[in-house]
């Protein structure tokens, strides 16, 4: 199934998504990420939401975000090529499973 950019963007920043298993095409070093949303209460049972995406085995190109992601944020290291957003490399994403 191809998802556009925007509606999986505001699923996750809707917290409407819990997991999603995905892929950049041609990049193997990207061949099995994943974005998680965890919500977390407080003290004050107040809940928030943590974005993280998992882009590596090591958790070391690891990134997460408070409530909402930063579309703005360079999540991929593609080395001399340079970083790039989620949105610039959304066509070269596969997206394997989403729950």
């Amino acid at each position: 199934m191809n998802y556009n950019y925007k509606d999986i963007i505001d699923l996750i920043n809707k917290h409407k998504i819990n997991l999603i298993n995905f892929c950049a095409a041609g990049y193997s070093h990207y061949k099995n990420c994943y974005i998680k949303i965890r919500k977390e209460i407080l003290p004050s049972l107040k809940s928030i939401f943590i974005i993280t995406f998992n882009l590596t085995d090591d958790c070391y190109e690891d990134v997460s975000f408070f409530d909402k992601v930063d579309e703005k944020y360079k999540i991929f290291d593609m080395g001399k090529k340079g970083r790039f957003t989620l949105e610039q490399l959304w066509k070269n994403i596969k997206i394997i499973s989403i729950i």
